[in-house]
């Protein structure tokens, strides 16, 4: 089961936040249904005064935040979460969940200076997925990345057109 639920008055959030929040609370729910096994999760907005704060709780497996990760999820998720000005805390605990926290002022600019590639080589991307639409969004999000290049894109198994 998933729970989704907004606290005060989301309508003071930052737009640039607005999208950032969606994709936290995304990744997360990827996380807790394909890594952790999670059988229920939940999503709490809260916005009060001057500030927010994002809760996102699954009843997974959990991890030790502090071992090494496969992949680039939670670090893309610390990112986003830092790039809002705020606050990133995960609490997971083996057999019984994950918590993630985010926290930031409504007014806090966004941080545009914290950069998961921090080499300053471009990073080369094969976009594939079955849809034409999804494959379009996909490449025109990239292309806004200084630091990426959409090299070649597939759908249905084989190059476009082929």
């Amino acid at each position: 089961m998933a729970e989704f639920r907004g606290e005060g008055d989301a309508k003071n959030i930052r737009p640039e936040f607005e999208e950032t929040i969606s994709r936290l609370t995304q990744e997360s729910l990827t996380n807790a249904v394909g890594h952790a096994n999670a059988k229920n999760f939940r999503a709490v907005l809260d916005v009060s005064g001057n500030k927010f704060q994002l809760q996102l709780v699954d009843d997974g497996r959990g991890f030790d935040p502090r071992a090494a990760h496969e992949g680039y999820g939670l670090l893309g998720m610390k990112e986003r979460g830092h790039r809002m000005g705020g606050e990133f805390i995960i609490r997971s605990k083996l057999n019984v969940g994950t918590e993630i926290l985010v926290h930031s002022r409504l007014n806090c600019r966004p941080n545009r200076k914290v950069a998961m590639n921090k080499s300053k080589e471009v990073i080369r991307v094969l976009v594939a997925d079955d849809h034409t639409v999804v494959r379009d969004g996909l490449i025109a999000i990239i292309k806004q990345e200084k630091d990426m290049d959409v090299v070649a894109e597939a759908g249905e198994g084989r190059p476009p057109d082929s």
